[in-house]
């Protein structure tokens, strides 16, 4: 089957998802007593992906996560440990300061989420593609890997997978961030989140890339084209040709109103006149701006400005190219010196590996011989092969 044409995003579709995140904002705030989403106006906000380590960096920002509320996509509390390198995540924090010469802030909730969880039905190593729930999942060199996984070579078909991930709505292909191994007994359920494309109502059944939903157990109200869902799944065998829906809620993330935010990821709708569009399925209002050249389904962005009415209203648009345009192109790690092997050139920051094998590693304020446990050191450099180790590039210990 070929990618499904995605259509402009209507007006009407729009202002309905606006009027879903303010909605959901208002439970969220009401029911959950905290947590992102929560806080009125005042301090900042922002989507996108890890990128570093130390606290946690995202979209260039060093966000102190040492008291703040961690959960994962269910509203779960989880430990700030639990954040690695390419999850999705919202960070809302008081207000960002560059005193230090760098931009920094203090996080007071983050929220991780993926996009699948499920088996894999097939793996192509010629593409270094696989597929899972029916959907196109596409590996990259900066594609980060949890262990005990180590690349494309450390999986197998039938085995559960969570995937942080964006989907390109233009060709229906997902680009993994991060994978990782999920055990069936700690798994009730399969999930995906993505933007449904087609519907038939006689036989109870939507599209979300190249695959099909039986959504007859749920309310169908939920199933609405051009929207973002995030959908339950019934765990049926990894190569089915229609998923079971048992639960099915928006997968359009809830802005907290008033605040200033950063959004960074993919175009997922666009409507050019009036200057709405979506990222990752964020709605934004870009009415007064010129938009600039290559904004554009599937191209990556980075928009800037302040939400209003469940929509981030912007004062900044950037098509982001080249390295910009990979989140974890360039990883970051600030931390403590752990786990230190000479022989192999190796040690750790946050339970990140990190080698330091390479000829051209650029060393400051100390030596190899520095790299003492429990030394702070700053690492810049890309994910080695494997996607589960910094190759450094540059260690700083005068951080």
């Amino acid at each position: 089957m070929n990618p499904p044409s995605i259509p402009l995003f209507p007006r009407r579709i729009w202002a309905r998802a606006v009027g879903v995140a303010v909605a959901f904002a208002a439970a969220l705030a009401a029911g959950c007593g905290g947590g992102v989403g929560e806080g009125g106006t005042g301090g900042g906000y922002t989507q996108g992906t890890v990128s570093g380590l130390g606290s946690v960096i995202v979209n260039g920002v060093r966000y102190d996560d040492s008291t703040a509320v961690v959960t994962d996509v269910d509203g779960t509390p989880r430990s700030a440990a639990a954040l690695g390198l390419g999850m999705a995540v919202e960070v809302e924090s008081g207000g960002i300061s560059t005193a230090s010469g760098r931009p920094e802030a203090t996080a007071t909730a983050i929220r991780y989420t993926s996009e699948m969880v499920g088996p894999i039905a097939a793996i192509d190593a010629g593409t270094g593609r696989i597929t899972v729930l029916g959907q196109t999942v596409q590996l990259q060199i900066t594609t980060a890997f949890g262990a005990p996984l180590s690349g494309l070579g450390s999986l197998a078909v039938g085995q559960i997978v969570e995937l942080h991930a964006e989907q390109n709505t233009a060709t229906g292909v997902y680009l993994a961030t991060r994978v990782e191994a999920r055990a069936d007994a700690d798994t009730p359920a399969w999930r995906v989140r993505g933007l449904i494309t087609e519907r038939d109502a006689l036989t109870r059944r939507f599209s979300i890339g190249n695959a099909s939903f039986d959504y007859g157990a749920v309310p169908p109200a939920g199933v609405v084209v051009g929207r973002m869902a995030r959908a339950t799944l019934a765990k049926t065998a990894a190569d089915s040709t229609v998923w079971t829906v048992t639960a099915l809620a928006t997968g359009q993330r809830a802005l907290p109103e008033g605040r200033e935010a950063t959004l960074a990821g993919l175009v997922t709708e666009i409507e050019a006149q009036p200057k709405f569009f979506s990222v990752n399925g964020q709605p934004v209002n870009a009415a007064g701006l010129t938009l600039p050249n290559g904004l554009a389904l599937g191209a990556r962005v980075e928009v800037k400005g302040r939400v209003t009415g469940g929509a981030l209203r912007a004062t900044e648009v950037s098509v982001l190219a080249g390295a910009a345009a990979v989140p974890t192109s360039d990883i970051e790690l600030i931390g403590n010196v752990t786990n230190v092997d000479a022989a192999a050139k190796t040690f750790s920051v946050r339970g990140t590996a990190v080698g330091y094998a390479r000829a051209d590693l650029e060393w400051r304020g100390g030596t190899a011989a520095d790299l003492a446990q429990g030394r702070r050191v700053q690492v810049h450099g890309p994910l080695a092969a494997g996607g589960r180790a910094v190759e450094a590039r540059r260690i700083d210990f005068n951080n």
